[in-house]
């Protein structure tokens, strides 16, 4: 805790010191990331999947393995660890079939098989279809994990990139902060498959949003093709 406090401290004093044009400039290149189409839908994807991986997936579904599907510690073991072997399976499949395919048509569908998935889980007991599922909803979950960088990288100028990735940075360690406090008050208000069923839902949303930004887009490119 000293070190991270002298490192804060450290940190503090070198922000000081910059010069008050250079963050300025700073400034400047944040907004024009942000105000670049998609990049803040990106980056509001990029908390929800990632507040959902660790308010659901990490923080509450082994609970509900252990106390609604009546399984035993092993036993929750093996399950959630079938969650991150599809996770990482996928990883790889995600990020190389939206270099063919397109990002939009990736992560589109994506969204939508993880949200049937999260909330049919939600209504299950039998340990054989839990791993089944569980093994599912990784996959899935490292199916899109990466494309929402991937898009912003895309949408950006290589020189404000470096600024762009920290700004889905940012928004991924907000979700894991935000996901188990709100998805842990949900449980306790409502029941342990409310934060499934709400995470679903937000994941057909998002979804949704991301389906009408391709669809504006493709206009844009459409117009600004015919104009040429």
């Amino acid at each position: 805790m000293v070190v991270a406090a002298l490192t804060v401290l450290h940190w503090a004093s070198l922000a000081a010191a910059t010069p008050s044009r250079q963050r300025s400039q700073d400034r400047r290149a944040l907004s024009t990331v942000l105000q670049t189409p998609g990049v803040i839908l990106m980056g509001v994807t990029t908390a929800l999947l990632t507040a959902i991986q660790v308010g659901i997936l990490v923080f509450l579904f082994p609970l509900y393995l252990l106390t609604h599907a009546g399984l035993d510690p092993n036993a929750v073991g093996t399950v959630v660890s079938l969650s991150v072997l599809g996770r990482l399976m996928a990883l790889w499949l995600g990020g190389t079939l939206s270099d063919r395919w397109g990002r939009m048509s990736v992560l589109i569908p994506g969204l939508l098989v993880y949200a049937l998935l999260l909330a049919g889980t939600s209504r299950l007991t039998g340990p054989v279809l839990l791993g089944v599922c569980s093994f599912a909803i990784g996959a899935t979950a490292g199916f899109v994990a990466a494309v929402p960088t991937a898009l912003t990288s895309d949408q950006v100028a290589p020189p404000l990139q470096g600024i762009a990735i920290g700004w889905i940075r940012t928004m991924s360690d907000s979700g894991q902060i935000v996901g188990p406090l709100v998805m842990g008050a949900l449980a306790d208000a409502v029941d342990l498959s409310a934060p499934f069923l709400m995470g679903a839902a937000l994941l057909a949303g998002t979804a949704w949003q991301c389906r009408r930004q391709a669809r504006v887009t493709a206009a844009a490119n459409a117009e600004g093709g015919g104009n040429l």
